[in-house]
């Protein structure tokens, strides 16, 4: 009984551990009103200018301004895969 006992308490601390460390993994991308990605000549943004977040694209030298989402849910953390 009291090994049982041991192994669920060891059960129990790795739950834990595992989840407190998922959520206090920083994150790649930084979470603010300023969050930029730049890959191959191009700029993935977040803007407000609508008052709502959305994502946005760009060339690097500012030309080309594209909105990439419209919907009332906040879009964040805008990112290239390849």
């Amino acid at each position: 009984m009291r090994y049982k006992f041991k192994f669920f308490n060891l059960i129990l601390i790795m739950i834990f551990i595992f989840i407190f460390t998922a959520c206090t993994t920083p994150k790649i991308a930084t979470e603010t009103k300023t969050s930029e990605v730049i890959v191959k000549n191009k700029i993935a943004f977040r803007s407000e200018r609508d008052g709502n977040p959305e994502i946005y694209m760009m060339n690097v030298d500012g030309t080309g301004q594209t909105r990439l989402t419209n919907n009332p849910a906040s879009d964040v953390d805008p990112s290239f895969s390849p």
